[in-house]
């Protein structure tokens, strides 16, 4: 990738992947403007991997509910 050929760490970018779901609560990125685009693609209702971004944030707050 070119992110990583550029001399970046992986580690650092996990860390700050792992730093914003700490950081962002799960409500915000409900309420954010609908960026996927598979949605956008394939006309989806649901789709799961924004399911499993929402699930990860609240995961890390702490929301098992």
């Amino acid at each position: 990738m070119e992110l990583f050929s550029k001399g970046i760490a992986r580690w650092m970018v996990l860390s700050l992947a792992l730093a914003a779901f700490v950081l962002i609560p799960p409500e915000v990125l409900g309420r954010g403007p609908d960026l996927c685009l598979w949605k956008q693609l394939f006309h989806l209702t649901a789709c799961p991997a924004c399911g499993s971004t929402r699930a990860l944030a609240a995961f890390f707050h702490g929301n098992f509910s």
